[in-house]
């Protein structure tokens, strides 16, 4: 194995699922970054558990399945479809 989620993914998943996940987590990441510039506290708190969750990503197999290091993407999906089901 790689010591890299996104080589590992790509083992597991190929191309296509590269790029789903990639697209996936600039899209979580770009929702919660307008968020938080608009004044959420939370989405705030959420950017930056993700920017350390993109960097372990890097330097870490395994790191979106496991769940003491994926919480904060996980949870910041969960925020954005509670937020956009209120509006």
């Amino acid at each position: 194995t790689f010591h890299n989620t996104y080589l590992d993914f790509f083992l597991m998943a190929g191309l296509i699922g590269l790029l789903l996940l990639i697209i996936l987590i600039i899209n979580v990441y770009y929702k919660i970054l307008i968020l938080s510039l608009g004044g959420d506290r939370i989405a705030f708190i959420l950017f930056f558990a993700n920017s350390i969750f993109l960097i372990n990503c890097f330097v870490a197999n395994g790191v979106i399945f496991q769940p003491y290091t994926s919480f904060a993407f996980w949870t910041s999906i969960s925020y954005l479809i509670k937020f956009e089901s209120q509006n």
